[in-house]
């Protein structure tokens, strides 16, 4: 059962990061470490892939 009502529970919902997550950051920032710097954020692709990167055809998703 759940302890909130209808408008708090959405409003918890509305302030969980969908981007840019913590586990996103450290990630991109160890890429950059390793210098691969050719990914993209932003692409249109089925399941909306957290990075892409185009010239090898790689989707990462990140879990976290």
């Amino acid at each position: 059962m759940d302890n909130l009502n209808k408008k708090q529970r959405s409003f918890c919902m509305s302030q969980i990061k969908s981007i840019n997550t913590k586990n996103e950051i450290i990630f991109r920032k160890f890429l950059r470490m390793k210098g691969l710097n050719s990914y993209r954020l932003k692409h249109k692709l089925l399941g909306s892939p957290d990075l892409f990167f185009p010239t090898k055809r790689i989707a990462v998703f990140i879990d976290g």
